[in-house]
């Protein structure tokens, strides 16, 4: 079981990172590693993984999200934005998983003449998503447009 987030850029900090971390320690009741993708890990908690983000890709803001997807996992993957305030247990999200798919949040909130009713601050899966990165970088000019 990995829980998993991603720090950017200068809009989030160390502490959010640490803050997060701590949430999920008290209100996340099973075992599991906590990892942050990341290009600074300058002042975050040494108990919390470092994964190097690609530079190279030369994203912005929340299309980083699209590197957890760069390679298969078979651990239940629970991510989670920086600024998610975590009260209660969490412990059933991994039991959204379901293979080689993502569940994501819905969003109830948006008014349902949008074109998307869908939310990523919480993102849940296992498996092979590899198609969604290869998607993506294949057309990432289309992509990035759209900032």
């Amino acid at each position: 079981m990995q829980i998993v987030c991603l720090k950017w850029g200068d809009r989030f900090s160390s502490d959010h990172v640490n803050r997060l971390y701590e949430m999920v320690k008290r209100n996340f009741h099973d075992d599991f590693k906590f990892i942050c993708h990341t290009e600074d890990p300058t002042n975050i908690n040494p108990s919390i993984k470092i994964v190097p983000l690609e530079l190279e890709y030369e994203l912005e803001k929340w299309w980083w999200k699209m590197c957890l997807f760069k390679y298969p996992t078979n651990e239940t993957t629970i991510f989670l934005d920086l600024d998610v305030v975590i009260q209660n247990d969490i412990t059933h999200l991994k039991d959204y998983a379901i293979q080689d798919k993502l569940c994501l949040v819905k969003s109830y909130w948006k008014p349902y003449n949008t074109d998307v009713n869908i939310n990523s601050s919480v993102m849940v899966w296992k498996g092979d998503l590899t198609e969604l990165w290869n998607i993506f970088e294949e057309n990432l000019e289309v992509y990035l447009m759209t900032l």
